[in-house]
């Protein structure tokens, strides 16, 4: 209170000269420690927390450089260790969804599907369409002409294909029925191709031990190492013994 009379006093003037010196002086030394006070805590908000335009222009001069190191420093390790989250992430969760023979599956059937060839019908121009659609890999619209083929012209051809279109749009249950009617056929035509696709269903499905025994079928049918999907067999089988 007394600081703030004399004040009043020295701005108006009316403050007594034997006090006015040593007011004065005062003032001077409270305006220097504020200034400095502030600089400090200024430089502190600024190195630490990004907060500018605390400190005094020269201040701000000698300091910018360093804050701006230290704020470009920060984020480039938060997205680093962002980036290392991500990825550890991935990888437990890829660790996690995927067996080994589920991830052969995914590449079986995302890479190397079944190459459809002609085959002779009485409708040729809805079986062009068919082919067109299987090897387009729109296998939706290919069952759908493969079923009509059916009607016209039964056939076990036909059977396969269809059960071929059910497998790669996932539908293992249909797939494996599909297969599976094709095994019980006199015409073993498809006999080797018909087990396969049974491991891979059987194996879309999680049930290893009926997919196995159809994969084992493919490596049976083989003459060593030659025979059709036998290197992709033997790949399945060495990842259902990982698995267990």
């Amino acid at each position: 209170m007394k600081f703030l009379k004399k004040h009043s006093q020295y701005l108006k003037g009316t403050l007594p000269e034997s006090e006015l010196d040593a007011f004065t002086k005062e003032i001077v030394k409270d305006h220097f420690e504020k200034e400095k006070l502030q600089n400090k805590w200024g430089q502190i908000l600024q190195d630490e927390h990004g907060i500018e335009g605390l400190t005094e222009p020269s201040e701000k001069v000698a300091s910018s450089n360093n804050s701006g190191r230290i704020r470009f420093m920060r984020m480039a390790l938060s997205v680093a260790a962002s980036i290392v989250v991500l990825l550890l992430s991935w990888f437990a969760y890829q660790s996690l969804s995927s067996s080994p023979s589920e991830r052969l599956l995914s590449e079986e059937l995302l890479s190397k599907p079944y190459e459809a060839v002609s085959r002779k019908g009485n409708d040729e121009e809805l079986k062009l369409k068919a082919i067109e659609a299987y090897n387009n890999r729109s296998y939706a619209v290919a069952e759908k002409y493969f079923e009509q083929i059916n009607e016209i012209d039964e056939g076990i051809d036909w059977y396969f294909y269809i059960g071929l279109c059910q497998l790669y749009q996932k539908q293992a249950d249909l797939a494996i029925q599909s297969f599976t009617a094709i095994l019980e056929q006199p015409d073993k035509k498809y006999e080797i191709e018909a087990n396969w696709y049974l491991g891979l269903a059987y194996t879309m499905n999680k049930d290893f031990t009926s997919a196995r025994k159809h994969v084992q079928f493919v490596i049976d049918q083989s003459d060593g190492n030659i025979g059709w999907k036998i290197k992709e067999a033997k790949a399945f089988l060495k990842a259902f013994t990982e698995q267990e």
